[in-house]
């Protein structure tokens, strides 16, 4: 094919005070055009449209007479019928297309009352384009085509949204892709750097494009992939973004206590209260609630199933508890198996937890052993997350640390656990207290240590001694 260049220069006569003065549009952006304008790189059999306004600057009515684009490979799809009187402050848009008849460099002179431009423009020599996807949430890939728009979707401002472009290397040849720019505000490249970039077939690179809006409205950009225009749209309001929990142990027991957090991924454009429920869902049958299941500084000293919290401009995080401002909300596990579920809520979102709170082994919480007239008392404070303690065995020691006959003494206490827990109204806190009569001196026995046992497990009290009061 033979390279055709052709280069017009142009000669203005008459009066050089400008009636008008010509921008370049890009959405919602204005560029003032000077003596040239770069119509940009275009590949083989590929074309482009820009978009131009002329604008009236004077205080009085002005007359256009004349608008061309002469020049081979360049035209006004649409012109305006002439004469065309434009009033004070006001414009006309046209659109300038340019379709290169082969490869090489072009020009042309655009012309306007008073106004004289140069036109220029490259069709690239025995190259291809890419063929362009936008990524997907699922790891697929959704074909785009040149013209297409691109919605980031509507999000906080300040908040961050992005998106990803996948050129991609369809031909049978290595492709080398030189130019991706963007224009628009609050759009932008998250790297630049990764161009130039020769494909192999099949290979293809990555452009992400974030849009971060510190303002609310909406936006329009335009990325620029070669010589493929892909247009973008975003808005931004004045909302909270979508609050998230998380705790300093997602691994917690019955019988422990927590903190939460709420965190925020991006800060927040506005201030605010929101808050934190906590429900719990019992994993025992027949068992409805654990009134130990709270937070343990709660907004409302009459529910302590409810936190407030709050939200200043610029936060990534909430702060609990009014003037102490505490960065966590404090919370006790109770002592029955289950999920805990927390639900943080702001007035445009939530976001809902569960921590679960496996079944366990009987957990001790204290353990006295004491001589008296009678014999021994040995006291147990502890809790059954499970509410099915059953059989509960202690053994004595001497002041050597020998087991005194008869050994291990056991006791099935299921009947009496059944019972207690049927009307319990503390969870699976229980206090036993055993009574074992001494025949002899009981100043001999040192020691005792016991096995409790539920259907999670058997839990070990090494020796505990024996004082008397």
């Amino acid at each position: 094919m033979m390279t055709r260049l052709l280069l017009l220069l142009a000669a203005v006569s008459g009066c050089l005070c400008a009636q008008f003065q010509l921008y370049m549009v890009n959405g919602p952006a204005e560029t003032l055009v000077g003596a040239q304008f770069d119509m940009g790189t275009l590949q083989p059999g590929a074309t482009t449209d820009v978009l131009f306004r002329l604008k009236n600057p004077g205080t009085a009515p002005a007359q256009l007479t004349v608008l061309s684009a002469a020049g081979v490979g360049f035209s006004i799809p649409e012109p305006p019928a002439l004469p065309k009187t434009i009033p004070a402050g006001g414009a006309i848009d046209f659109t300038v297309h340019f379709a290169p008849t082969g490869s090489g460099f072009f020009s042309a002179i655009l012309t306007a009352d008073g106004i004289s431009v140069i036109l220029v423009g490259t069709e690239a020599v025995g190259s291809a384009t890419g063929t362009v996807y936008l990524a997907q949430a699922d790891g697929s890939r959704a074909p785009i085509n040149p013209g297409d728009t691109v919605d980031f979707g509507s999000i906080p401002r300040m908040a961050t949204a992005e998106r990803d472009f996948l050129i991609v290397n369809q031909t049978a040849a290595p492709l080398t892709i030189l130019n991706v720019a963007l224009a628009g505000s609050y759009f932008a490249l998250a790297d630049s750097g990764v161009l130039p970039v020769t494909l192999a077939p099949t290979a293809f690179v990555t452009i992400r494009v974030v849009f971060e809006p510190q303002y609310s409205g909406t936006f329009q950009a335009t990325v620029r992939i070669e010589h493929q225009d892909y247009f973008l749209t975003g808005s931004a309001s004045d909302e909270f973004p979508q609050p998230g929990i998380s705790f300093d142990n997602p691994s917690l027991q019955s019988g422990q206590q927590g903190r939460l957090f709420v965190y925020l991924p991006s800060p927040s454009p506005v201030s605010g209260e929101g808050t934190v429920t906590l429900t719990f869902v019992p994993a025992v049958p027949g068992v409805v609630d654990d009134p130990g299941v709270v937070f343990l500084n709660p907004s409302n000293a009459n529910n302590a199933r409810s936190v407030t919290f709050t939200v200043a401009q610029g936060d990534v995080a909430a702060k609990f508890g009014g003037a102490a401002m505490e960065p966590g909300a404090d919370f006790q596990t109770g002592t029955t198996a289950g999920d805990l579920v927390f639900t943080a809520q702001l007035p445009n979102g939530n976001d809902q937890k569960r921590l679960t709170i496996a079944r366990s082994a009987i957990g001790v919480d204290t353990i006295a052993a004491t001589r008296v007239t009678a014999g021994l008392n040995v006291s147990i404070n502890a809790f059954d997350n499970t509410r099915t303690a059953s059989q509960f065995t202690f053994t004595f020691y001497d002041a050597a640390g020998s087991p005194i006959t008869p050994g291990a003494i056991g006791v099935d206490l299921t009947p009496q656990f059944k019972a207690y827990f049927a009307t319990a109204q503390f969870g699976g806190v229980f206090g036993l207290h055993a009574v074992f009569p001494v025949t002899g001196d009981s100043s001999q026995i040192d020691s005792v240590s016991a096995v409790l046992t539920n259907t999670a497990g058997k839990t070990n009290i090494g020796k505990t001694k024996f004082t008397t009061p």
